[in-house]
C-alpha cells in the first residue's frame, strides 16, 4: 500500500474526468466499476469507504455511455479520507489504468452530477450523409421504438434534440441528457437513418461534451 496522507476532518469530494475508448467501448457498466474500484486499491489513493458489513468504494459516476459507444467526457465523483493532490491522484489512478481508460483531469467539484442536462456526440458514419437530407428529417417528427420499463414503446424524439450539424463523415449532435429526459444516441442514430433512407449505415458515437441546463460547459 502507498502512503498516505495526513487524515482529513470530512470526507472530501473529487471529480474524476476520464476517456473510455478503443475496445473497452464495450466494457459494461459493471465491468467499469469494478476496474475503478481495483484500480483505487492498487493505486493506494485513499478513497472513502461505505460503512456496514460489506464496505465498499464510494464512486458516483455521471449517466454514462451504452456499451459500444466511446467517450471522452466520462465522470466519477469519490470522496477522499486523507490529504492528497488532484495531481497525484490523477497519476496514481492512470498508472493502475490502460491507456483505453485515461484520466483527463481530477478536480475538486463546483457543481452536482445531477446537473447534466445535454451531453454532445460526434458520430463517424462509414459514408458521408446528405446534409440536405438530415436537414429535411429534422423538421419532421421523429419516431422510433424505445425500451423502457413498462415493454417497447413508438416516441417522437425530436423534442429531445438540441442542435445537429453535418460535416463530412461526421454528425455533431447535441441531445438532452438529464436525469429525467434523456435521449439515448442509438435511438436518435436510428431514428435519422431511417428518415433518410439510410438504415443500414454504420456508424461510431463518441461523447464529447456535457452541458447543464443553461448550456454551459460541465466540469
Amino acid at each position: 500500500m502507498l502512503p498516505k496522507g495526513n487524515l482529513l476532518r470530512e470526507p472530501r469530494a473529487i471529480r474524476v474526468k476520464f476517456a473510455k475508448t478503443g475496445k473497452l467501448r464495450y466494457i459494461s457498466h459493471l465491468d467499469l466499476c469494478r476496474t475503478l474500484n481495483s484500480a483505487f486499491l492498487r493505486s493506494g489513493i485513499p478513497i472513502w469507504y461505505s460503512q456496514g458489513f460489506n464496505p465498499r468504494p464510494k464512486m458516483v459516476f455521471a449517466l454514462t455511455v451504452s456499451v459500444g459507444a466511446e467517450s471522452v467526457a466520462e465522470f466519477l465523483d469519490i470522496r477522499i479520507t486523507h490529504e492528497m493532490s488532484e495531481s497525484e491522484i490523477a497519476k496514481r489512478l492512470q498508472y493502475a489504468l490502460t491507456p483505453e481508460l485515461e484520466i483527463l483531469e481530477v478536480y475538486r467539484p463546483a457543481s452536482k452530477l445531477q446537473e447534466v442536462a445535454q451531453s454532445e456526440y460526434h458520430i463517424f458514419t462509414e459514408r458521408p450523409l446528405d446534409p440536405s437530407a438530415v436537414e429535411a428529417a429534422l423538421q419532421q417528427p421523429m419516431v422510433v421504438m424505445v425500451h423502457g420499463k413498462k415493454g417497447d414503446k413508438e416516441k417522437d424524439i425530436s423534442g429531445q434534440i438540441v442542435s445537429v450539424l453535418v460535416d463530412s463523415d461526421r454528425i455533431c449532435a447535441r441531445l438532452l441528457a438529464g436525469q429525467g429526459d434523456f435521449l439515448n444516441p442509438e435511438n436518435f442514430m436510428k431514428g435519422l437513418l431511417t428518415s433518410i433512407g439510410e438504415p443500414e449505415c454504420l456508424y461510431l458515437i463518441r461523447r464529447v461534451a456535457c452541458y447543464d441546463a443553461d448550456g454551459r460547459l460541465f466540469r
